[in-house]
């Protein structure tokens, strides 16, 4: 769970970046998106297990 805490921020800032210079619909940004979500779900998925 640790690694996923510590990657948070970092999917949150890359996300803000890629948004800022490629806008929200292009391809890189949907990727990030997509693995932020994934990411998201796997901290869900961790807390409730708990």
């Amino acid at each position: 769970m640790e690694d996923y805490e510590k990657a948070l921020p970092l999917y949150q800032r890359a996300l803000k970046i890629v948004e800022k210079k490629f806008g929200q619909n292009h391809p890189n940004t949907v990727i990030i998106k997509e693995n932020y979500d994934w990411l998201l779900s796997k901290i869900n998925e961790e807390n409730k297990e708990k």
